[in-house]
């Protein structure tokens, strides 16, 4: 992508005075309101945005995730995996996009909560801690013949590309992992365990998980994660099977 920018950016006074949009927000929404202002949308990626403002891919990662938590962009990933970013404009209760279709912005469109990115992460961090917690119990086989979850396994991957904007989403073994994943859990749970383990990366004795392989092949250290950090004073916690 060259770049190529509109002569102007375009930051509401609403968004600039905001003390809930960090400054490095308010600076990536300036440059994509520049890239959005020909067809109201852009294809940039955190790499192309790290690029212009000496930012890495993650940081980038994080900022898009901020403005979509703000409802100030949409980030939807397409049928070819490329990420198409758009502008949220609010009016009367409303958000809608700069082409003017409209969105409720307290509960947003059925497209928008399946593509959104950080959608999930508006759930409580608690809920997700104990939805992981249930899958210590025994598991039982599904009642019916496994089939391909593609909506619920996008939304697993949008998931681990918040923390991880290397990840391919047309890879056949990250797919085949996250729908293993739905079908031995159920898509709840896996959601919850995936944000759990988002909000763990990076801690001190968290197992590194960043793609859904890796969480199918890590389970058993996740939960000894969590139970010492839901019993830190009891020492060692067993090991037990999956």
């Amino acid at each position: 992508m060259k770049k190529e920018f509109s002569t102007y950016s375009v930051i509401p006074t609403e968004v600039m005075l905001s003390e809930k949009i960090s400054s490095t927000a308010k600076i990536v929404y300036g440059i994509i309101s520049s890239l959005t202002n020909e067809k109201g949308y852009c294809w940039a990626s955190n790499k192309y945005i790290g690029d212009l403002l000496k930012l890495s891919e993650s940081q980038v990662s994080r900022v898009i995730s901020e403005l979509v938590e703000q409802e100030l962009i949409i980030s939807d990933i397409e049928c070819n995996y490329k990420r198409k970013i758009q502008l949220m404009i609010k009016m009367g209760g409303y958000a809608k996009t700069a082409r003017g279709v409209r969105k409720n912005s307290k509960g947003g469109t059925q497209k928008q909560q399946d593509n959104n990115i950080k959608e999930y992460y508006n759930n409580n961090i608690d809920t997700a801690k104990q939805s992981f917690a249930d899958t210590e119990e025994p598991l039982i086989k599904p009642s019916v013949e496994p089939i391909e979850h593609s909506k619920e396994i996008q939304e697993i991957l949008n998931l681990f590309y918040e923390i991880n904007p290397t990840l391919n989403f047309g890879n056949k073994t990250q797919r085949k992992a996250a729908e293993d994943l739905i079908n031995k859990f159920g898509f709840e749970k896996t959601i919850n365990t995936v944000k759990f383990s988002n909000s763990i990366q990076g801690k001190r004795y968290a197992p590194t998980i960043t793609t859904p392989l890796e969480l199918k092949n890590n389970l058993s250290k996740l939960m000894i994660y969590y139970k010492r950090e839901q019993e830190p004073d009891k020492g060692v916690v067993p090991d037990f099977q999956f």
